[in-house]
């Protein structure tokens, strides 16, 4: 009873508080059994879908600089294709504008000559209707002069005479 009455001396009940503590540690024990393994399961579990997540994100991160470095290959390579291009067009139309002033200039100078030509043609007409008119103002005046009917002959002689005297004057 000595021992009963000395566990309730300060009103702690030491056989209580060891029958609390062995209870707790079988509780403690048998949820450690039960509960460890399936906890630990579940967080290497999650651990592990975290891991794949960020894995995947690693993953996904250098794929998108993969594609990012390819298109900007392809997009300095189409830079690259349109600054030729534009260069080509540019010496395509410096070429088809040069062909174009090569051929206007050679239709200007066809031209040139076709009225150079024309206007020669025109002089020698002139010429030659003035010649026909001083003939006839020639023939004219002879005939006025010497009233008489002149013949074939004097009329070939005094109309060259008169065409060599009017040449002598104009060319």
């Amino acid at each position: 009873m000595s021992l009963l009455l000395a566990s309730t001396i300060l009103g702690i009940d030491w056989i209580k508080i060891v029958i609390h503590l062995v209870v707790f540690a079988v509780l403690m024990t048998g949820l450690s059994l039960l509960l460890y393994k399936p906890i630990v399961k579940f967080i290497k579990k999650r651990q592990d879908t975290i891991q794949a997540g960020l894995d995947e994100g690693v993953r996904k991160q250098q794929e998108a600089d993969q594609l990012k470095a390819e298109y900007d290959e392809k997009l300095a390579q189409l830079d690259q294709e349109l600054v030729d291009k534009r260069k080509a067009a540019q010496e395509e139309m410096e070429t088809y504008r040069q062909e174009q002033k090569a051929l206007a200039d050679k239709e200007i100078q066809a031209a040139k000559a076709k009225s150079l030509k024309e206007i020669e043609q025109d002089r020698e007409n002139a010429v030659k209707g003035l010649k026909d008119e001083v003939v006839d103002i020639a023939l004219k005046l002879t005939e006025e002069l010497l009233e008489k009917e002149i013949s074939e002959e004097d009329n070939s002689r005094l109309i060259e005479q008169c065409l060599n005297e009017w040449s002598e004057h104009h060319d």
